[in-house]
């Protein structure tokens, strides 16, 4: 466990970029939650429009907007492609799982992706608004420590 993340050895995977896997604890911590029954996880009506400060993913029919979608085009894992690949910020944060909604236990705007959880800050300095929740270091209680 890490901040913000897990690490998963794959042997299955040897040899390529996918032996190291990065856990999906944005979707762990939205079933704990018991999010995924919620309103903003349920998927997009597949015609819907989709606004153009918006990506729409149809895998799982959420969007990522304005400074979500920003943040997620601009980070991914490094898997030699030039620039920051569509496929190096799946293997980053995963798909997109809710829309975003006001989080009623921190009020801030939020967004669950399957390897992440997405929150605006907006009264930080800019490269700093969009940060990611701790995920990795909450877990640590289950194991005793803190």
């Amino acid at each position: 466990y890490f901040e913000r993340q897990r690490f998963e050895w794959h042997p299955e995977h040897a040899g390529t970029p996918y032996e190291i896997l990065l856990g999906r604890l944005g979707y762990d911590d939205a079933a704990e939650r018991r999010l995924l029954e919620s309103e903003p996880f349920q998927p997009r009506p597949v015609d819907a429009v989709v606004p153009s400060n918006c990506t729409s993913f149809d895998e799982t029919q959420h969007l990522i907007c304005d400074d979500f979608d920003g943040y997620w085009s601009s980070h991914g894992l490094e898997l030699g492609d030039l620039g920051v690949s569509y496929r190096e910020s799946i293997a980053l944060f995963g798909y997109p799982l809710s829309e975003a909604f006001v989080d009623p236990a921190t009020g801030l705007l939020t967004q669950y992706f399957e390897r992440a959880v997405f929150e605006l800050h907006p009264d930080n300095e800019p490269e700093y608004r969009v940060l990611l929740r701790r995920l990795g270091a909450d877990r640590l209680p289950e194991f005793g420590l803190n």
